[in-house]
C-alpha cells in the first residue's frame, strides 16, 4: 500500500504544478504525460524500434491532444 500511496501523492503534487505552470495552459498537462511516460515506459533502444513504442508514443500523443481539448 505503501507504493501506491506515494504515487498518489506525486500525482497529487504534479496537479499542484500544474496549476502554478505560467507558460501555457497546456504546457503543464504536456509536461506531466511526458513524465508519467518516462517514469513508466523508460526508453531502451530496444523498445524505442519497436512497433509497441511506436503504439505506446501515439496515445500519449493522442492524450496531450485530448487534454488540450482538439
Amino acid at each position: 500500500m505503501g507504493d501506491l500511496e506515494q504515487e498518489a501523492q506525486a500525482v497529487e503534487a504534479a496537479a499542484g504544478n500544474l496549476e502554478t505552470d505560467t507558460r501555457s495552459p497546456d504546457a503543464g498537462a504536456d509536461a506531466l504525460v511526458d513524465q508519467w511516460l518516462a517514469d513508466y515506459f523508460p526508453p531502451s533502444f530496444i523498445t524505442r524500434d519497436s512497433a509497441g513504442w511506436q503504439h505506446i508514443i501515439a496515445a500519449a500523443a493522442e492524450l496531450k491532444r485530448r487534454l488540450k481539448g482538439d
